[in-house]
């Protein structure tokens, strides 16, 4: 290095090492900004057609992830992130809805509903703990009738077998007699109240004062259900990629591009599914929120 070159290093660093943090920042902006509209102005010229938010938006990747270029990836209409039961279930009505859309669902792990969707009681729940007219209350049952047909028409073991509600004290008899008004209100059907002696005689290991008899309510095998989502999904020309756990997600001039394992995938509407992880992927989106979802047993 020549002398003065070197010379006029070293004052360019003291000078820095005099600097006050404010002064360093505002100098780093400076500079920043400098790029961006440097930048800004070199797109605009090689892409005449683009609008303002197109360029503002490769701009924004650009600083983002370093990355200037098209990228090379596979493109949908619909990604829906998330190949639980919700997830696979949004997306089969996204092609019934949409048939010419491709749709995609990204699966972190090796197959379908490996949590949360097949981790449970499996119970197909008609509507008898929700609030007369609320959306939880006609969804459930809405959606026990759509769930059963499901099954019939796909071959997926299934029963609708009833339940007994035990009430134990004179409490629990006054919580469930609310219980009954409330789903003759969401209109269950054939609910019959039962006395210690009618209980017994349905359910031998059950004791309590009173019970309410619930025959609509069922059970089924989850797992079924989700691996016939993932055929119905592929039938009508979307696709499921398992092993596809989504690690960053970028706004591409309008769309999204998603890093996974499995490659990059582009998508013009991104859907979270994510169940207890959506928080995280909401993140990755770049969604800003106090929100998170904390899992827990029991």
């Amino acid at each position: 290095m020549k002398p003065h070159v070197a010379e006029a290093e070293r004052i360019q660093r003291e000078i820095i090492r005099k600097m006050t943090p404010a002064q360093k920042f505002a100098i780093a902006g400076e500079l920043y900004k400098t790029a961006w509209e440097i930048k800004r102005s070199a797109l605009r010229a090689q892409h005449p057609d683009w609008t303002d938010e197109q360029v503002h938006a490769r701009v924004k990747r650009i600083f983002t992830t370093g990355y200037d270029g098209e990228w090379s990836l596979k493109k949908h209409d619909f990604i829906v992130i998330g190949g639980g039961i919700v997830g696979l279930a949004t997306a089969r009505e996204l092609l019934l809805r949409n048939p010419s859309a491709s749709v995609c669902v990204l699966e972190k792990e090796n197959g379908p509903g490996r949590h949360q969707s097949t981790h449970n009681s499996g119970v197909l729940h008609c509507g008898l703990y929700y609030k007369p007219g609320s959306l939880k209350a006609r969804l459930a049952v809405r959606g026990i009738r759509l769930m059963t047909e499901f099954c019939r028409v796909h071959g997926i073991a299934h029963e609708i077998c009833g339940k007994v509600v035990v009430a134990t004290s004179e409490v629990e008899v006054e919580r469930l007699r609310e219980l009954e008004t409330r789903g003759q209100q969401n209109g269950l059907e054939g609910l019959e109240w039962l006395d210690a002696a009618a209980l017994r005689e349905i359910e031998p290991h059950a004791a309590g004062l009173a019970a309410l008899r619930v025959p609509q309510e069922g059970i089924v095998d989850y797992q079924a259900v989700c691996d016939a989502l993932v055929r119905e999904i592929d039938r009508l020309g979307g696709s499921f990629q398992k092993n596809a756990r989504v690690t960053a997600i970028h706004d591409n001039l309008g769309g999204w591009v998603l890093e996974t394992p499995a490659g990059e995938f582009e998508a013009r509407c991104l859907i979270n599914c994510a169940g207890l992880f959506s928080d995280r992927i909401a993140a990755l989106a770049g969604t800003k929120n106090d929100i998170r979802i904390v899992p827990f047993r029991g």
